[in-house]
This record gives C-alpha cells, structure tokens and sequence, in this order.
C-alpha cells in the first residue's frame, strides 16, 4: 500500500466511489420494477406487480392490467376513442406529445375521488379497413399513479407490421 499524501488519495478515492455506488442502488430501489408487455401490435412496460385482467374487444385488440390503485386499459382498433373529453371537467388538463415517433393526444381529469389519465394515438397503424388508432386509459387513486399512467402511456413501442 503507498504511503502518506497517495494512500490517503486512494482511501479518499474509494469511499467515495462507495458512496456513489450507494446513492445510486438507493435511488433505483424506490423505482418501480418493471415487465415488458406485448399487446401484439406494440409493447409497453407497467410494474410488476400489476396483473392482467379479462377483457373482450368488439372489432378491437383490448387489454387491461390492475394493482390496489390503478386499473389501465388499452383498446386498438379503428374506433378507438379520441379523449374529445369535455374540458369543464375538474382539474381537466390535455396536450399534444410524441411517442414512439407518433403524436399523441394525453388527458388527465378528477372525477369524485378517482383521478383519469389518457392517451390517444389518432394514427398507430394504416390498413385497409382503415386509420387503427390505439387509446390507453387510467383510473387512478391518486396522482401519484396519474404520473405511473403517463410513464407507462409513454413507455409504448409500435411494432412495424
């Protein structure tokens, strides 16, 4: 080991590449793990202790996953909705982002103690029955998970056909 002004560098060096380390672990432990999810025509990450629930599309690809605080669901398909949501709704809030490439349309609004959040694409997919249009949707408990919906919503990846 060196010794004098070089071992006391060495040993300053070290605590805090340490401490680094240790700041860094604990900043990922209060982040959600996450699972990737296939919905066929794209993919998304949600926590992992979200579970799938049943769902039955009409003329559209649904799907739907839930936690204690948190119900989100998905609908593709040509008639998906366009969130043409009243904006006198409380705290009602709506912007243009882009995903994945693609413009979408987000949403948030409270309604009773419950907090909605959604996205829609207008344009995920050309075929030729038509525009397929891809809306995911959140009940929320709080806007804690109103901010979980967004990084999910913006967490999609379109897969090319």
């Amino acid at each position: 080991m060196p010794d004098g002004p070089v071992r006391m560098k060495t040993i300053a060096l070290s605590l805090m590449l340490l401490a680094s380390i240790s700041v860094s672990a604990a900043d990922r432990k209060d982040e959600p793990r996450l699972k990737e999810i296939d919905a066929t025509y794209f993919t998304f990450h949600i926590p992992v202790y979200m579970v799938k629930t049943r769902s039955q599309g009409i003329d559209s690809h649904v799907g739907g996953y839930k936690s204690a605080r948190i119900r989100l669901g998905f609908d593709y398909g040509v008639y998906s909705d366009p969130l043409d949501y009243d904006s006198g709704l409380p705290q009602y809030q709506a912007s243009t982002i882009e995903v994945d490439g693609r413009k979408a349309r987000i949403v948030s609004f409270q309604k009773a103690d419950e907090w909605f959040t959604a996205i829609h694409f207008p344009s995920a997919a050309e075929t030729p029955e038509g525009t397929i249009k891809l809306t995911m949707h959140a009940s929320c408990a709080s806007q804690q998970e109103v901010r979980l919906a967004r990084d999910i919503f913006t967490s999609v990846r379109f897969k090319e056909p």
